[in-house]
């Protein structure tokens, strides 16, 4: 056998390796299937705000209008609070849980929802410390939680004092 000949075979066998090696580690973009929640929900959303001074619940009911993106199990779309518009995401799971990472304009869910911002306006919802909202995916429901504290400021013998508080969101909509 030619020293040529070795060397064209070798160049085949490192292009195999190569090839071999390279389909073992390639990701497949689209992802695993996911449950499909594309379409209309009606949804409830309760609101606890808890801190030393005050306590307040409220319950806000909205539309979303959700729509599966096929990539990596993201799903995309909208809610509808009122004359409020705005966009809602995540991600689902094979095993149908979720997490809610987009909830009105970014970077942080949550601290763009006007309608929330109008419930409690002595507080500073710029400063919203909040992860995405986790959930779980049912046949026809959709449930979604998340807490977030937050600082807010009262007036207290002619002095601005602020206070932590705590938000809590639950999501839960039917198709």
């Amino acid at each position: 056998m030619s020293a040529r000949s070795r060397e064209g075979r070798l160049e085949v066998v490192v292009a195999l390796a190569l090839a071999t090696g390279v389909a073992c580690v390639a990701y497949d973009p689209a992802g695993p299937p996911v449950p499909s929640l594309e379409g209309p929900w009606s949804a409830t959303i309760a609101v606890g705000f808890d801190n030393q001074v005050e306590i307040h619940s409220d319950t806000i009911h909205a539309v979303l209008s959700l729509r599966d993106t096929h990539y990596r199990g993201r799903f995309a779309g909208s809610y509808q609070l009122g004359a409020e518009t705005g966009a809602f995401g995540g991600v689902i799971r094979p095993e149908s849980t979720l997490v809610v990472d987009e909830f009105g304009a970014p970077p942080k869910p949550i601290a763009a929802v006007d309608t929330l911002r109008h419930l409690y306006p002595w507080c500073d919802f710029t400063l919203l410390g909040t992860g995405g909202l986790a959930g779980r995916l049912g046949p026809d429901t959709l449930k979604a939680d998340g807490q977030a504290t937050l600082p807010c400021f009262y007036s207290q013998y002619g002095q601005e004092a602020q206070v932590y508080t705590t938000l809590t969101l639950q999501i839960r909509a039917v198709r």
